[in-house]
């Protein structure tokens, strides 16, 4: 997540964050980030991730996405590795998944947990940010970009 502030841009970093390549690009789009109050750690996500077969978005594909600023096709491009793995030990996060799917929104974990990330239009962020924040402890419409 460090390379991302430094670089304050949109970015591909490799290795183990040392490589950064910013991709030029100038969209910002809303999402929703609802955090509930169980978190993840991360050890035991990446012990837990290990074991199972992750998950390797096209970093490729998504790169395009974000130069044309094609929302419905880069969120369904995209993923999170850790969040199989995540749901594993925190089974409370299915369940803020499919609250926030219940919005027409698109849906993934940030980073390596428990903030949840939801995409779509800002009439249905809006509705899922007045709901949630009835049931969990931060809710709030941020711009990415």
């Amino acid at each position: 997540d460090v390379p991302f502030c430094v670089v304050n841009k949109y970015a591909r970093v490799q290795g183990i964050g040392e490589k950064i390549r910013k991709i030029e690009c100038d969209w910002k789009f809303p999402i929703l980030l609802v955090k509930p109050e169980q978190g993840v750690s991360t050890p035991e996500a990446f012990v837990t991730w290990h074991a199972l077969d992750p998950l390797h978005p096209n970093l490729d594909i998504l790169e395009k996405a974000l130069i044309y600023q094609d929302l419905p096709f880069y969120v369904t491009h995209m993923g999170n590795a850790l969040q199989p793995a995540a749901f594993q030990l925190v089974p409370a996060l299915e369940a803020l998944k499919a609250d926030m799917e219940a919005f027409e929104l698109y849906v993934m974990m940030t980073g390596s947990g428990s903030t949840m990330m939801g995409f779509g239009s800002k009439e249905n962020l809006m509705q899922a940010q007045k709901e949630l924040a009835k049931k969990y402890p931060f809710v709030k419409i941020v711009t990415v970009g």
